[in-house]
């Protein structure tokens, strides 16, 4: 009897001279030699014959039970193949080989408790080997045992040899987990290990677990949710887990604690876990679980029958007004707030100033034609309940600052300085005392300054801003003016909506010299003598910066360098200049204001040599807004008295019927329209008697 993968040499011998010799395997020849003529006549099994020695070795592979039988050596004279039956018994000699080989794996294993409490008991079982199965050779002296091992966590694994495909196993830890394993020997060869785990569950073990209020817990922030589990049974082991991580396990018969949570009460068929003040950290998976083991915190090893969970949630409180943190409204506008909240809140309405506004259940706030009495903060509120609310629930809350701008009052014009020149001038000015409600810190507040003349021409504006520090100038000088020009200057105050109405005052520029030259009449100008010459010329084209009181004449004989002066002593338009030579003189003219003298003239060339007779024209000796005084000639002035003032229809000289050569006579006694008059000059033609 061998281990049949080893193999079996078997060796015959002879003492005498033999020709032939056969090997026979349960009767049927598996090997043959002829040693005179030296052939094989049969190899089935390989062996080594030796004529000389007188011996024979088969040799038997041995991989499996069927190589097992009884095998014979046969030695003969002759050479020839030769029946085993026919064989004296004296030529032959027989072994029984007996090899044993692997059993079969152990299949169907089950094990179930087939008692409990608090000590339990496992029938383990499976299915038989057949003979074939076994291993074993037919004729073997060995019988199949199966060995079952039972182990578990912290002891000592339990074995048993049976002869039977089943074993009980007694005082087991119920709620624990067996590894259960079998296999089959025949003494000589051991199969592979067939294994099992197995929960062994005590006969009082719960056969349902509750978890409440249910399987899904939503709560609101500050909630304290309780979470309570249940078993129809009374239980050994109570553990919680959070996200797969224990944070409680105690024994409920030693009354001791492996891992402590405050929040947590237990008892053998309850336990209960509060959750205090609930936050979103807390949110996540509890699973409360039941066992029979001293110590079992590692989920993986606890039955999905002995275990449920619970999710947390905890509502989301986001809650905000649509928009900026403040707002800023002019008076008049509409205010449109809008509260935009989660869906886990319930919306209650909008409170202003820390007093809830009527009728405001929308979650969309209009308030109409506001005045600075809207200004205020503005909340929308909601609330969260939950199963876990008390009778205060939690008001979540968000708030914007409305400010309802109106116009500032009329800033205070303190001074129009008209002294400083001709083109520039500066005003000062008080802040008003109602800023309009725009009360932000640093506003910078603008002033609006508007300098615009009596005529249409030459507006100027100017925007003075609010500088870093956020206070803004009270004065402001304009440059840039026109002349001798009456301005009326406006002052207003804008806050960051709206603009005040405007304070107004009025001043006017100094005088300048005249921008534009005379021009000379030259049909009028000319020598009366050798020693005289009579001009005429036409006031300068506006602006004239001023009143135009007096001329400047300049004249130059011919071959003189240095010209002489005459200044007239008001704005006539006619001038003589006596006491000349014969020479040929070169004349220029500027106007005058109080501020001086503006440009000069073209140059006006006359020679008083040859002197051509001209008719004696009358001429404007003097104009005091009253009365005219005209000369015909150089000796008779007649005085005229202004009676009537009426506008010319024609710019063109008016034609006068005069009877007299002396006297006071009535303007208004012409035919047609009488004069042609303005603030310098009287044009007048008169007819000679």
């Amino acid at each position: 009897e061998k281990v049949g993968s080893d193999g079996v040499k078997l060796n015959c011998t002879w003492d005498s001279t033999a020709y032939y010799v056969g090997w026979y395997k349960d009767g049927s020849l598996v090997y043959a030699i002829d040693f005179v003529s030296k052939s094989v006549l049969e190899d089935t099994m390989s062996a080594t014959s030796s004529y000389e020695d007188g011996s024979s070795e088969l040799t038997i592979p041995g991989s499996s039970v069927a190589d097992s039988g009884s095998y014979t050596c046969v030695v003969s004279c002759e050479a020839r193949d030769v029946a085993l039956d026919d064989i004296p018994e004296a030529l032959r000699d027989s072994k029984d080989v007996l090899l044993y080989g692997v059993p079969e794996t152990v299949e169907g294993l089950t094990a179930k408790v087939v008692e409990g409490s608090p000590e339990v008991k496992v029938l383990v079982q499976w299915s038989r080997l057949l003979p074939n199965e076994t291993g074993i050779p037919v004729g073997g002296s060995t019988s199949l045992v199966y060995t079952v091992r039972v182990s578990y966590m912290g002891a000592t694994p339990l074995e048993m040899a049976v002869m039977e495909s089943e074993a009980t196993f007694d005082n087991l830890p119920a709620c624990e987990n067996l590894t259960i394993s079998v296999t089959a020997s025949n003494t000589l060869q051991v199969s592979t290990s067939t294994e099992v785990v197995f929960t062994t569950n005590e006969m009082a073990l719960p056969t349902k677990i509750n978890i409440s209020p249910n399987s899904s817990v939503s709560a609101c922030p500050k909630d304290s949710p309780t979470l309570t589990c249940t078993s129809d049974e009374p239980v050994y082991y109570i553990a919680w887990f959070y996200n797969g991580s224990p944070i409680y396990g105690k024994n409920l018969i030693s009354m001791t604690t492996d891992m402590m949570d405050g929040r947590v009460s237990a008892n053998r068929t309850s336990t209960s876990l509060t959750i205090p003040s609930v936050m979103n950290e807390d949110a996540g998976g509890y699973i409360c679980a039941f066992s029979c083991r001293t110590a079992t915190l590692d989920l993986t090893q606890i039955p999905q029958d002995l275990r449920e969970q619970a999710t947390v949630t905890v509502k989301d409180t986001s809650i905000s007004v649509v928009g900026e943190s403040s707002r800023l409204y002019g008076n008049g506008d509409t205010i449109q707030l809008e509260c935009n909240y989660s869906d886990d809140l319930m919306f209650i309405g909008w409170w202003k100033d820390g007093e809830m506004i009527a009728n405001s259940s929308f979650i969309m706030l209009n308030i109409s034609n506001v005045s600075r009495n809207n200004s205020g903060v503005y909340e929308c509120r909601a609330i969260c309940t939950s199963d876990f609310t008390g009778e205060a629930p939690e008001v979540y809350m968000d708030s914007v600052t409305v400010r309802v701008v109106e116009p500032p009052s009329e800033p205070m014009i303190l001074s129009c300085n008209e002294s400083l020149g001709i083109d520039t001038s500066t005003i000062q000015w008080s802040m008003p005392t109602d800023l309009g409600n725009d009360l932000k810190v640093n506003i910078m507040y603008d002033i609006n300054i508007l300098a615009k003349p009596m005529s249409p021409q030459n507006i100027i504006s100017a925007t003075i801003p609010a500088n870093a520090s956020g206070l803004t100038s009270t004065s402001h000088t304009f440059t840039g003016l026109q002349p001798y020009t009456v301005y009326r200057v406006f002052v207003s105050v804008l806050n960051r909506l709206r603009e005040s109405d405007a304070s107004i005052c009025q001043f006017r520029t100094l005088e300048n010299v005249p921008s534009n030259e005379p021009n000379w009449n030259v049909s009028l100008s000319r020598a009366i003598s050798t020693t005289v010459i009579s001009l005429f010329w036409d006031a300068p084209s506006p602006p004239h910066n001023g009143i135009i009181t007096r001329y400047r004449i300049f004249y130059t004989a011919e071959g003189e360098d240095v010209p002489l002066t005459e200044t007239t002593s008001n704005n006539q338009l006619f001038y003589q200049l006596t006491n000349l030579k014969p020479s040929t003189y070169s004349i220029m003219i500027s106007a005058g204001t109080t501020a001086g003298f503006g440009p000069q003239s073209a140059t006006l060339v006359i020679r008083t040599s040859a002197v051509t007779p001209t008719p004696k024209i009358p001429r404007i000796v003097s104009n005091n807004g009253t009365s005219v005084s005209v000369s015909r000639d150089d000796s008779i002035v007649l005085s005229f008295s202004i009676t009537q003032a009426m506008p010319p229809v024609s710019p063109d000289d008016i034609v006068w019927t005069i009877t007299n050569s002396s006297g006071t006579f009535d303007l208004g006694s012409g035919e047609g329209d009488n004069y042609v008059f303005s603030e310098d000059r009287l044009t007048l033609r008169i007819q000679r008697a």
